[in-house]
């Protein structure tokens, strides 16, 4: 892969888990930092954690190189205005359902109960289910609101 495949938890309120070739964990720091409501900053920035050197690497995590490097060939192509538009399509889906796969092929909830803080407010939709500030991280099913 010609970037490195970053699999970040609570990158955004919700899904719980997100991937990026090319957003990493400091890029979505600056990005919280400019685009995000400041009442969220705090508890964005707290619960957010590159997980990708912990995710279980399995058979549908060896699949994905091969996927993106497709994807990334048929874009470089469609962007250069060499490519088709069908060709570019047909390989994001593909890795899109590799990575479904991938994401499907372990209990994320589980990796997160492990992962994250023990009184994370993600109520398997969101992390503001509870508040926006930091104090929802105080205890466990409190408010901030």
């Amino acid at each position: 892969m010609s970037e490195r495949l970053t699999i970040l938890m609570h990158s955004h309120a919700e899904p719980l888990l997100t991937f990026s070739w090319s957003v990493g964990y400091a890029d979505r720091i600056g990005l919280i930092m400019t685009y995000k409501p400041p009442a969220e900053r705090a508890l964005r920035l707290a619960l957010l954690k590159d997980v990708t050197g912990l995710v279980p690497r399995n058979e549908q995590w060896e699949a994905l190189p091969e996927a993106w490097d497709a994807f990334q060939e048929a874009r470089t192509l469609y962007n250069d205005l060499l490519g088709s538009e069908a060709a570019y399509l047909q390989t994001w889906y593909a890795l899109r359902d590799k990575l479904s796969a991938y994401f499907a092929s372990f209990d994320a909830e589980a990796f997160h109960k492990e992962h994250c803080h023990p009184n994370c407010p993600w109520d398997g939709q969101t992390i503001f289910a509870r508040g926006r500030g930091l104090k929802v991280l105080d205890e466990q099913g409190g408010s901030d609101d």
